[in-house]
């Protein structure tokens, strides 16, 4: 039961975040390292850059959605154990749950300017979407990152201590395409120029600590 409680109250939180007022200069200067690397790695083409983004934006719902199928067909569908999925999911829904607070808790405290802030001028609503409200000062960490990451070490840890797919290189092999896949979000994430690298390295960083922890 107290899991469910701090499962439900870490969702709370997270959605509570929403809330938290941006500060609009208490992040906007750019260390010598995030500028290199934005100059090195953004997209130049605008349409490029929203592609990159929606790109991110899929991988990360794909990541998501293969928790849920392991939880759900194969392990309680395809093997047969009711039990062993409802805890699989439930240490799923609690891992991301924990980024998400947290994600929300740092990004709308630290107010962090994205890359892209340059570009939002003139009035608000006729601004990108991306401009409007508090989305352009919740830069660090990277949430898509960091639940990216997350999903990615819950995916290794399944499969290392069950074999959902059988075991040996197929279990392996959904570790290491979780992995890479969590890697491409996070590049898709500075390559789009929705964070600087700083952000999204954090974010892998705090991800990988929750999926494996």
């Amino acid at each position: 039961v107290s899991e469910y409680v701090a499962t439900g109250l870490l969702a709370a939180t997270a959605f509570g975040t929403l809330a938290i007022p941006p500060s609009e200069g208490r992040w906007t200067t750019v260390n010598g390292f995030d500028g290199s690397a934005r100059g090195a790695l953004r997209i130049r083409s605008d349409r490029q850059r929203e592609m990159a983004r929606d790109a991110s934006d899929l991988l990360l719902t794909l990541m998501t959605n293969h928790l849920a199928v392991d939880a759900l067909l194969v392990t309680w569908w395809g093997h047969g154990r009711g039990s062993v999925a409802w805890e699989i999911a439930m240490i799923d829904i609690e891992a991301l749950a924990f980024n998400a607070a947290l994600n929300g808790v740092v990004a709308g405290l630290t107010s962090r300017e994205r890359p892209y802030r340059a570009g939002c001028t003139g009035p608000e609503e006729q601004q990108d979407h991306d401009c409007r409200g508090s989305k352009r000062y919740r830069s660090f960490f990277s949430g898509h990152s960091s639940t990216a990451f997350t999903a990615a070490g819950l995916v290794c840890s399944h499969h290392a201590h069950l074999p959902l797919y059988g075991g040996g290189a197929p279990d392996a092999l959904a570790c290491a395409a979780s992995l890479g896949t969590a890697t491409a979000v996070a590049t898709l994430r500075v390559v789009s120029d929705q964070h600087f690298a700083t952000d999204a390295l954090t974010g892998a960083a705090v991800g990988a600590l929750t999926g494996f922890g």
